[in-house]
């Protein structure tokens, strides 16, 4: 789901409270070795295609990865609360579809105490409907 994985990058891209807090670090897929925290992940968890008589689509599970090595768990909440501020229920603009559903379906925190850092792990379920 390329058009879907371009899409979040533009609007990560673009000015926003998230984008400054993680100093633009939001990597698709994976982060590089040894990237500074605090940074971000995304990656398309799962896909399928649903048909109906007039209808082509496509349901996308999305997982976002927010990390950060403050020992606090306030900044990584911050964090959190800027992505979703910048992500539910958004419509994205994604090429050849239109984006009928961006609904956050799950987050947990996470404490890896031996690596001393704490992840926020957000889950999206996306629908898009492709344009005929």
């Amino acid at each position: 789901m390329n058009e879907l994985m371009a899409a979040i990058t533009t609007k990560f891209k673009t000015t926003n409270d998230l984008n400054t807090a993680l100093s633009g670090r939001m990597y698709p897929h994976e982060a590089r070795q040894g990237v500074s925290f605090p940074y971000g992940v995304y990656y398309v968890v799962s896909s399928f295609t649903d048909y109906t008589f007039s209808d082509e689509q496509e349901d996308v599970s999305i997982q976002f990865s927010l990390f950060s090595e403050d020992d606090s768990v306030g900044p990584i909440g911050i964090l959190y609360n800027k992505l979703t501020a910048l992500f539910d229920d958004q419509r994205l603009t994604v090429s050849g579809y239109t984006v009928l559903q961006f609904k956050r379906t799950s987050s947990r925190l996470i404490r890896d105490e031996e690596m001393a850092t704490w992840h926020y792990v957000v889950e999206y379920d996306v629908v898009l409907e492709k344009s005929r």
